[in-house]
C-alpha cells in the first residue's frame, strides 16, 4: 500500500497505475469517464481536482482508497509492504522512522 500525503503523491500513484496497464491519458480519461485535460491535472497534482473524479479515475485502474493512522499504536504490528512501495523505498523509510518512535516513546 503506497502512502498518500500529498495531491502530487496522488498523481504519482495514479500515473504509475496508468502505465503499469499500458494506458494512454486519453483511453484512461475514456475508461473513468472523465476528460484528458483532468487526467493530467491529477498526474500533475493538481490540489484541487474534484474527489468524485479522482474516485471514477481509481476505479477504472483498479485503485482504492483506504483511510487509517498516520502512527502505530505503541504494540502494533506494521501494515504489509507491497511492491509498489518497496519501488518507491518507502519500506526501509517506514522501518527507520519506526524504529525512531519505538526510541522516542521509551
Amino acid at each position: 500500500m503506497t502512502t498518500i500525503a500529498t495531491a502530487a503523491d496522488l498523481g504519482a500513484a495514479v500515473r504509475l497505475r496508468r502505465r503499469e496497464r499500458n494506458l494512454t491519458l486519453a483511453e484512461t480519461a475514456e475508461l473513468a469517464g472523465v476528460g484528458v485535460r483532468f487526467m493530467s491535472e491529477l498526474e500533475n497534482g493538481k490540489p484541487t481536482v474534484r474527489l468524485s473524479k479522482v474516485m471514477d479515475v481509481m476505479g477504472a485502474l483498479g485503485l482504492e482508497l483506504r483511510v487509517g493512522t498516520v502512527v502505530q499504536a505503541k504494540g502494533e504490528q506494521p501494515a504489509p509492504v507491497s511492491p509498489v512501495d518497496d519501488a518507491f523505498g518507502l519500506a526501509g523509510l517506514m522501518g527507520e522512522v519506526k524504529g525512531i518512535l519505538e526510541e522516542d516513546a521509551t
